[in-house]
């Protein structure tokens, strides 16, 4: 008789989440790489500025996507956190 998989429940605000913290990313990142391609001269762009513009992109990101993950995660602990837990007993915000 074949195993069942059990279905991870993440809860309904799941999907609601992931889709704030990729789309606070992709702004955060169209931002700076707004901001990055400003610093190129008008002319047409080499291939060695697209290719350093590609590697910006792709690394902040990265660096982006941790921010906000970060940032997400201690406002969940902020705003689900009773005053009697054990945490906060022992770190007083």
């Amino acid at each position: 008789m074949p195993l069942k998989k059990k279905r991870l429940h993440f809860g309904p605000r799941a999907d609601l989440t992931r889709a704030t913290l990729f789309g606070l990313t992709l702004a955060t990142t169209a931002m700076a790489g707004s901001q990055f391609l400003q610093i190129f001269d008008d002319h047409r762009a080499e291939l060695f500025e697209v290719s350093l513009l590609l590697l910006f992109v792709v690394g902040f990101s990265w660096l982006a996507l941790s921010f906000w993950s970060a940032i997400g995660g201690e406002a969940s602990f902020l705003l689900t956190s009773s005053v009697d837990s054990p945490c906060s007993r022992k770190y007083r915000v």
